[in-house]
């Protein structure tokens, strides 16, 4: 990836900051509103009774096969980066599954001091995880892995949702919170690398037989 300055970090930062400023306004709105969410839940679960079978079978893969994958495929993708010396992108990856998830978790427990609202740690850890995954790719397949992992955060949303687990509000609060590190974290991956000399670069002569 291209080195750039500040002038390149700046957009991003931004990016950044206006998708914390749009999951801010969520997490406080899902905090509030206890009575909207009772009300928004209880209509998804009027849906549940005429397709019983298939609400049961996603509660079920969401809550005993989903975070279990997630996180298995996001141990995957930060070894496959370690094994090839890729520490930055390594780094970079852990930190946003760290942050992305470690702050979502934090708000969930009520230790932000805006209430506990019912935050989905799904959206988070999928949108995290994609991003490592993207990471760990070659440049070839990074387009594509790109899409598959937005697929996938675009289903665990309508999933959590049909499932009446969240709202959207808590749907959409802890995707912008991953989205926020993930742009926050981008501009690292195009800081200047520091050159290490390699062994066998010698002076002209140096080393040569007589």
């Amino acid at each position: 990836m291209r080195a750039t300055g500040w002038r390149g970090t700046l957009p991003w930062l931004g990016a950044a900051a206006a998708c914390a400023a749009g999951a801010a306004l969520l997490v406080a709105s899902a905090a509030a509103g206890t009575d909207r969410r009772a009300v928004a839940l209880g209509r998804v679960a009027s849906f549940a009774p005429h397709h019983d079978l298939w609400v049961r079978l996603l509660r079920g893969g969401l809550g005993r096969i989903t975070i279990p994958f997630l996180l298995l495929v996001a141990a995957g993708a930060l070894v496959w980066l370690a094994r090839r010396r890729r520490w930055r992108e390594a780094v970079v990856a852990a930190g946003v599954l760290v942050g992305a998830n470690g702050l979502v978790e934090a708000v969930k427990h009520g230790l932000v001091g805006i209430g506990a609202p019912v935050l989905s740690g799904h959206m988070a850890l999928v949108v995290a995880t994609g991003f490592a995954v993207v990471l760990a790719t070659t440049t070839r397949w990074r387009r594509r892995a790109a899409v598959v992992a937005a697929a996938a955060v675009l289903a665990t949303g309508v999933g959590v949702v049909v499932a009446a687990w969240h709202t959207a509000a808590e749907t959409a609060g802890p995707t912008l919170v991953a989205v926020a590190w993930v742009l926050a974290c981008r501009p690292l991956l195009d800081a200047p690398r520091r050159s290490v000399p390699r062994e066998d670069a010698r002076p002209a002569g140096v080393g040569a037989r007589s």
